[in-house]
């Protein structure tokens, strides 16, 4: 008899206890949101006047960064630009033809890479997620090869320091202004002379007057705006 009064308790209780184990399992098992962020970039690079390149030139970046925790990011980050060299900055070089000589400043066309690790903290609000980033990594300019006539390329380290401001748009997505100074360092703006030698004329000034004297550390200010989205949004309740 007591086994049975047991059974029947058993099978009154079932429904009621299967729901709250439903729920805690819930409980025990939170949503996991996605974690990581991609923004693509486009932007102007201004470029630092001791650099011998051409004050402003286009750029396109990407970051991709995964959220640590609310506050902090941590991923990768790349740009590609092409900036021109001022002439200016470099030796005259002369043709002579006959009697006469005429002199030109020669420029060129590159291709300059950025790469590295990116750091970020973000203020996450409602309406707007302000933040700062910190980077390091290295450069890579690619000489244009019918000015200098090779394939030639340099590298060196880099670093940034940035602040910004991401607006979502949505669930998913974001709007992001981002201002960020790319420092680069070890650098040498000779090796941006695509004048040939044998044509320099060594009897003027290599650099105009008033030109500012070459650093091996300068400054790119980078303004910029991207579209930030996370690739999956879905949450798992496993």
């Amino acid at each position: 008899m007591r086994r049975i009064c047991i059974a029947l308790a058993a099978a009154v209780l079932a429904p009621t206890l299967a729901p709250a184990q439903d729920s805690l399992e819930v409980r025990e098992r939170p949503s996991t949101p996605a974690r990581f962020m991609v923004t693509p970039y486009v932007g102007l690079d201004i470029h630092d006047r001791s650099s011998a390149l051409q004050r402003s030139s286009g750029t396109a970046a990407l970051d991709v960064l995964y959220r640590i925790d609310r506050i902090f990011s941590l991923g990768v980050s790349g740009s590609v630009g092409r900036p021109r060299t001022d002439g200016t900055y470099f030796p005259l070089v002369r043709i002579s033809a006959g009697d006469t000589s005429l002199y030109n400043r020669v420029s060129q066309r590159m291709t300059q890479y950025t790469y590295g690790i990116q750091g970020q903290a973000t203020l996450r609000v409602r309406s707007a997620s302000p933040y700062v980033s910190a980077g390091i990594g290295r450069y890579t300019f690619t000489l244009d090869p019918q000015a200098v006539g090779t394939t030639e390329r340099y590298s060196g380290p880099l670093f940034s320091i940035g602040t910004g401001i991401n607006v979502p748009v949505g669930s998913r997505s974001g709007i992001s202004f981002d201002l960020r100074d790319v420092i680069l360092s070890s650098f040498e703006r000779d090796r941006l002379d695509a004048t040939d030698p044998l044509l320099r004329d060594t009897r003027f000034d290599a650099v105009a007057a008033g030109k500012p004297d070459a650093k091996s550390l300068v400054h790119t200010l980078r303004l910029s705006i991207g579209v930030s989205f996370v690739p999956d949004s879905r949450e798992t309740a496993k």
